[in-house]
Formats: structure tokens, C-alpha cells, sequence
């Protein structure tokens, strides 16, 4: 693939990326991530970083900071897999 179509391709992976990141990050607030050492009375949602602290007397504590992180990595998780996907699909033969 020509340098020209691969900066044309480079929107369109950061946009779809955000996208898949935002989603991923929220869909993994519904799966309990448990920690190796913690009290009973205490789920956590979130992976790979805990964003969500539900406790027994039903309060659930939100940590929009863990979030914003927790998106960040999947963007950038997600951005890398459709590069190099493109990689591979567009390669010109040798």
C-alpha cells in the first residue's frame, strides 16, 4: 500500500479506535475483575483497571479517572490490532 493511502487509512483506525475503546471500557464494567486479597462485602468491575466499587449496602463508587484510563489503554489496545491488520492485509506482494 502506497505511503499516501496508509496516512488516508490513519483517521479512520484513531476514529474507529476511540469507538472500540469507549465501548470495551464500558462493557468491561459489567465483569467483576476480583482482587487477590479483599473483603467480602466488595465487588469490583473493570478490567484491566478497576473503575467500579460496589459494596454490600448497595453504594457503588465510581472512578471516572480509572475510567479515562481503563478507555485509553483499550484505544490504544484496539488502534494497534487494526494496524496491524492493515499491515497485513494490504501488504504488497513481494
Amino acid at each position: 500500500m502506497s505511503d499516501k493511502a496508509r496516512k488516508h487509512l490513519r483517521p479512520r483506525f484513531l476514529f474507529f479506535s476511540v469507538i472500540a475503546g469507549i465501548t470495551i471500557s464500558l462493557i468491561t464494567g459489567l465483569a467483576e475483575n476480583p482482587p487477590l486479597v479483599g473483603g467480602v462485602e466488595t465487588t469490583y468491575y473493570g478490567y484491566p483497571f478497576v473503575w467500579i466499587i460496589a459494596k454490600i449496602n448497595s453504594s457503588m463508587d465510581i472512578r471516572y479517572i480509572y475510567l479515562l484510563i481503563d478507555a485509553i489503554f483499550w484505544i490504544a489496545t484496539s488502534f494497534l490490532i487494526l494496524s496491524l491488520i492493515s499491515e497485513f492485509y494490504y501488504r504488497e506482494p513481494a
